[in-house]
């Protein structure tokens, strides 16, 4: 990595120092150019350098501001590790629901993460592919019913990647719910005829007298034609 920066009138010698962020240590050194190389580098590394007159060449001058850069030398050493659905907690692997929210390990440098999503394990013609802020993700589309998906996750600083690809989160999503039973028809409830009870007229006592005269009329009647016919014999 060559670092350079403006000329200062009159300077001889420029002085720099560059530090890896993480771990923090700091190398330096002095030139008479205005620009040098630097080797001692770390890979997928974020660094911070800056640069001054050198004192006594013939004078010094007050540090720069610092500046950063990155490397992508050799291979990311960490790579995040999944949590849910399907990460190292398995069990949240099955009977996802269609929506899923996706977690996972979060990078002290990241500024972003890289989330695949797709139905195959080799990732080919993903359904999500974006560049997000925090170490979660909410999916804003529907999956399929009982269906296989696959993701994973790197971190990013800036434009650099400094993480691995995760190990690959598989799950399943949950079974299409049984369309509901029809509701049985009713059978219709049968008419019940009711007949109405007639109450009798009561006899006024008037008439139950005039009847029980009229009959003691008649016996009387009947009891004196007896004797008359009898004397007649």
């Amino acid at each position: 990595m060559r670092i350079s920066w403006n000329e200062v009138r009159d300077a001889d010698e420029y002085e720099y120092e560059y530090t890896n962020v993480e771990p923090d240590y700091t190398l330096s050194g002095q030139t008479d150019k205005l620009s040098t190389l630097l080797t001692q580098l770390d890979g997928s590394s974020e660094y911070q350098w800056k640069v001054r007159v050198a004192p006594g060449e013939p004078w010094h001058s007050r540090w720069s501001d610092p500046w950063s850069f990155f490397t992508a030398l050799g291979k990311p050493p960490w790579a995040p590790t999944l949590y849910t659905p399907g990460g190292i907690w398995q069990y949240s692997g099955i009977n996802v629901e269609l929506m899923p929210a996706f977690s996972w390990e979060s990078a002290n440098k990241a500024d972003s993460y890289q989330f695949v999503l797709a139905d195959n394990a080799e990732f080919t013609s993903p359904l999500a592919n974006k560049r997000v802020p925090e170490s979660a993700y909410q999916l804003d589309f529907e999956l399929e019913y009982n269906s296989n998906y696959f993701w994973r996750v790197r971190a990013y600083k800036g434009n650099v990647a400094i993480s691995r690809w995760s190990d690959i989160g598989a799950f399943t999503t949950i079974a299409e719910p049984a369309p509901p039973s029809p509701t049985p028809t009713p059978s219709p409830t049968p008419t019940l005829t009711v007949e109405p009870i007639i109450t009798p007229t009561p006899i006024p006592p008037w008439a139950l007298i005039a009847i029980i005269a009229i009959g003691v009329a008649l016996i009387v009647a009947v009891i004196a034609l007896i004797v008359r016919t009898r004397r007649a014999v």
